[in-house]
């Protein structure tokens, strides 16, 4: 029987998921992160330190509300917007970075995170 936590985050992540080239990736590593698991001190890294008591509890992915403001006095081609508009608005600038960098490919917390990404700030300097 699947623990509260991972019930929950199955849950969520059929909210989240999306159609888009970033809905691949968050599929890609919400997968990865099935493979993967929780952490247990069986594992090296995570020898001292117990994820148990994560996975007796639900959490739920919650949305942000924003509280940013851009400021007026931006050199020229400097971008700074919430990730959710950037995905809509500049995807090019995205795309080629985002989720790019974190190797997850063995860190379940970290494909997690990529699964549920929502939102961020973005910010673009121009060379």
């Amino acid at each position: 029987m699947p623990s509260p936590f991972l019930t929950a985050v199955e849950h969520d992540f059929a909210r989240v998921q999306g159609n888009s080239w970033f809905g691949k990736i968050r599929k890609e590593a919400f997968e990865r992160f099935g493979k993967l698991g929780l952490p247990s001190t069986d594992e090296e890294a995570w020898r001292y330190t117990s994820v148990e008591p994560i996975a007796e509890k639900a959490f739920s992915a919650t949305d942000l509300v924003p509280n940013f403001t851009v400021p007026s006095n931006l050199p020229n081609g400097v971008i700074i917007q919430y990730l959710s508009a950037a995905l809509k608005e500049n995807p090019e600038r995205v795309e080629s970075h985002l989720a790019r960098y974190a190797g997850g490919a063995d860190q379940p917390f970290v494909s997690l995170n990529t699964a549920f990404v929502q939102d961020g700030l973005f910010l673009y300097l121009p060379k």
